[in-house]
């Protein structure tokens, strides 16, 4: 039930959600951005769509690296 949580639990369960959507919210924001300068960088060198295919899979990777890093940290902190 709801009411066997201590105040402290539903605090830990409000910072763990608020932690995974904000770990959402950087992949989906490094995706969009990649792109987003990939897009740029063709329109100024009126190319093909390569740098908006590069910028995503470097949007990706840096998501992947920075959700590995804060995953690692609150593995960590909650030993």
């Amino acid at each position: 039930m709801a009411s066997d949580f201590e105040p402290s639990d539903q605090r830990s369960i409000r910072e763990t959600a608020l932690a995974l959507a904000g770990i959402g919210m950087l992949n989906a924001v490094a995706a969009v951005g990649g792109c987003a300068l990939g897009w740029l960088v063709d329109s100024q060198l009126d190319t093909t769509p390569v740098f908006i295919l590069l910028g995503l899979v470097l949007g990706l990777a840096c998501g992947v690296l920075v959700t590995w890093r804060d995953v690692s940290n609150y593995l960590r902190a909650s030993e």
